[in-house]
């Protein structure tokens, strides 16, 4: 069985997004850039798809899911569940094991992953059966497994911390494997790091994400 992937998102329009990024810049102009976002993670689970794996938003909103936005990306899309962060990932790793031997969940706010590394991220947790990509504020930019994990661990772990994948592979209480770091952009700081990473070539959606990107890291 192919592996499952569920991409972590809000509805554009419908939530407010990058709020740091906002502060910093302007409402517009961020959530521009995660709506990018959005299509060139929409881009990668589309190639995924034609991989064979199972692909899916998992959106916050309660009723998001079936918002037209998901409709047009080409790549179906449920509700992550309801309650805080920690019940939302119980709640989608579970599903997603519950239809494939191997789940990967990533967020919205690394346009630059790729194919190969999410790939990377599914072998790792056949092999290991738990694998996670570390994020330079603490978190994880990916995170898979192929055995299930009590909803209570990822209720226990404070999320947005500079700990928080440390505390959640302190609750899972085995070995996870590492991947290599990846960043997520959340400020001006961190953007600029996902500008780095970006794939050479990048796609035209892409360029369009680091062009906009960078107009806003000029104007720091």
């Amino acid at each position: 069985m192919q592996p499952a992937l569920a991409i972590f998102a809000r509805t554009p329009q419908r939530s407010a997004a990058k709020t740091r990024l906002a502060e910093q810049t302007c409402r517009t102009d961020a959530e521009r850039l995660y709506e990018l976002s959005l299509r060139c993670l929409a881009e990668t689970g589309r190639a995924l798809l034609a991989e064979g794996w199972q692909v899916t938003w998992a959106v916050a909103e309660s009723g998001g899911e079936q918002d037209e936005y998901w409709q047009q990306t080409g790549i179906a899309a449920f509700s992550s569940g309801a309650g805080a962060l920690g019940s939302r990932l119980a709640h989608t790793y579970a599903r997603l094991l519950g239809d494939t031997a191997v789940a990967v969940m990533i967020g919205s706010d690394s346009p630059q992953l790729s194919v190969p590394r999410l790939q990377q991220a599914a072998q790792a947790a056949e092999r290991s059966s738990l694998a996670a990509g570390p994020a330079a504020d603490g978190g994880f930019y990916v995170f898979a497994g192929s055995r299930p994990i009590d909803a209570g661990v990822w209720e226990a772990v404070s999320y947005s911390q500079s700990d928080t994948l440390e505390q959640l592979c302190r609750a899972i209480g085995s070995e996870v494997a590492m991947l290599a770091p990846e960043p997520d952009f959340d400020d001006l700081d961190s953007l600029a790091e996902v500008v780095l990473q970006m794939p050479k070539p990048a796609s035209a959606t892409q360029q369009q994400f680091c062009q906009l990107a960078k107009r806003l890291l000029a104007k720091d």
